[in-house]
C-alpha cells in the first residue's frame, strides 16, 4: 500500500512524502519530493536563459 501526503505548500514550493507498506503493514520505503512551482512568465525566462547558454 502506498500513502502520499503534502507536507508543506506555498505559492512557489510543494513538499510531499510517500510511505510504502507491505501486506503486513510493515513500512518498507519512504520517499520525499520538493517541487518548485513556476509561473509561466518565469518558465519562459528560464528557457530563454538556457538557450543563450548553449
Amino acid at each position: 500500500m502506498i500513502e502520499a501526503k503534502v507536507i508543506s505548500k506555498s505559492l512557489a514550493m510543494l513538499t510531499m512524502q510517500a510511505e510504502v507498506r507491505n501486506p503486513k503493514n510493515k513500512l518498507i520505503a519512504i520517499a520525499t519530493s520538493s517541487v518548485l512551482i513556476l509561473q509561466e512568465s518565469m518558465l519562459k525566462r528560464m528557457t530563454n536563459k538556457q538557450k543563450q547558454e548553449e
